[in-house]
């Protein structure tokens, strides 16, 4: 996802109101990821998951922000943002994070482009609002639906080998027994 917002950032020529290189914002997002994942591994930081996905919240919506381009490349970040939610958190927390998330975007792309029809007629915000509902509630539903048939699948293996512990018990002892009065060499 990162190399296709890096190439769409190529591609595109900036937009006039950014205030900073599009290169330049690319790389403070992968600087902020790289330093996350260290922090991760030193800190035990996965116990924190809301606070990373808060902080995710935050940096991805000041890039945004600085590259001031409604729906540019750097809209993709969103879904990623609400992918790793829908991986991370629980189904609530998820949906919840995905209406912070278009919240976001309606504020900061209101931001841009005055007045607000010109929003929806012009920059089509609310086909891209409609496509981060469907990816966060889409990307919830599939993860939680695996990670229940991933239980079951271990219910399921843990009923079908339930019958063998007796026999294991009793093969175990037999061994022992063996073993105890000499019977092995």
């Amino acid at each position: 996802m990162i190399t296709l917002v890096f190439v769409l950032v190529l591609l595109q020529p900036a937009p006039p109101l950014a205030l900073l290189p599009s290169w330049a914002l690319l790389f403070l997002f992968v600087g902020y990821n790289v330093l996350s994942d260290l922090l991760q591994t030193r800190l035990a930081w996965s116990r924190f998951v809301m606070a990373q996905a808060v902080l995710d919240l935050f940096i991805i919506g000041g890039i945004y922000f600085l590259r001031a381009e409604p729906g540019g490349p750097f809209f993709l970040l969103f879904f990623m943002a609400i992918a790793s939610a829908a991986a991370t958190l629980s189904v609530r927390l998820s949906l919840l994070y995905t209406g912070a998330i278009i919240g976001i975007v309606v504020l900061l792309e209101l931001f841009f482009v005055s007045p607000p029809t010109v929003l929806v007629r012009q920059y089509h915000i609310e086909s891209r609002l409609a496509l981060l509902v469907l990816s966060g509630v889409g990307m919830t539903v599939v993860l939680r639906s695996l990670l229940l048939e991933q239980q079951a699948m271990g219910d399921q293996n843990r009923h079908q080998t339930q019958p063998l512990i007796p026999l294991a018990l009793a093969a175990k002892a037999a061994f022992d027994a063996a073993g105890s009065e000499g019977g092995l060499a």
